[in-house]
């Protein structure tokens, strides 16, 4: 299924190679990770469709398919006794007789209809994907969340150039939403680019003056570029703010630290950090 869509994307993944970099043996198929991480893998952004149990599902399928976006999904299929796990991929919609098209198995026009079809998919959990290019406009029926998601898993896997381009699509659409700024600044981070990342933070803050990561990577990145006393001064205003928030405490600490050590320098009133 997944050699068939990214092949409607224009890239060369034959099943072959499919099998070899997402097929287990033991599972006797592919878990939703190995799909998504084949897909990116393929240099796609996969970003889920917002299925939520409401009428609205069919609208959104309906949509994508309209702007050329096949959807790949799972389905709990159920006979008898036997329960199983399936992929497919809706590749049409019939308005006239109500139908959705899928490529299921060899059977690659398998007519079913709206309400039956929503059913063993709602049952597997509303899995559903399409693939988008990290740096493409972000057609109108994907949502903010799943795309900011799927942004934030192609940056986990250190796609960065792949993620910061997706994170850019992401202000143009919802600029309001700070954290595809944000993201955005973590990749020029990564990419040693701290001057824009500085810039990029320091806005971010001007809006949201006591978010604690935000301090801390502006902290990071001002230490990067040697200015170490503007990286203290902002690393203290964090950990004052944090002291009941130990996770975000310790982070704050160590990069506390490390600011130290890099400057060479101690501070007369120590920040109260764990110990």
């Amino acid at each position: 299924m997944l050699a068939a869509l990214l092949q409607h994307r224009g890239k060369a993944a034959s099943v072959e190679q499919l099998q070899q970099q997402i097929y287990l043996p033991d599972k006797g198929g592919s878990l939703q990770v190995e799909m998504l991480a084949g897909a990116r893998r393929h240099n796609t952004l996969p970003v889920a469709l917002a299925l939520d149990d409401s009428p609205k599902d069919a609208q959104r399928l309906h949509a994508a398919l309209l702007q050329d976006y096949p959807v790949m999904l799972l389905q709990r299929l159920r006979k008898l006794w036997l329960t199983t796990y399936h992929y497919a991929i809706v590749v049409g919609y019939d308005a006239t007789a109500d139908q959705f098209i899928l490529r299921s198995g060899t059977n690659r026009r398998l007519f079913t209809q709206r309400h039956k079809f929503l059913r063993p998919t709602r049952a597997a959990g509303n899995w559903a994907y399409v693939l988008l290019e990290p740096d493409q406009d972000i057609p109108g029926f994907i949502e903010r969340e799943q795309f900011l998601q799927a942004s934030i898993a192609m940056e986990s896997i250190g796609r960065i150039a792949m993620a910061a381009q997706a994170y850019k699509q992401g202000m143009r659409r919802w600029p309001e939403e700070y954290l595809f700024h944000f993201g955005l600044a973590n990749t020029l981070i990564a990419q040693r680019a701290y001057k824009q990342a500085i810039q990029q933070l320091l806005e971010i803050q001007s809006q949201h003056p006591d978010h604690g990561m935000v301090l801390n990577n502006l902290a990071a990145a001002l230490a990067e570029e040697g200015r170490f006393e503007e990286a203290l001064r902002w690393i203290e205003r964090g950990i004052d703010l944090y002291q009941d928030e130990k996770a975000a405490l310790d982070v704050m600490c160590e990069t506390y630290t490390s600011i130290t050590n890099s400057a060479g320098t101690t501070r007369p009133n120590e920040p109260a950090c764990t110990p």
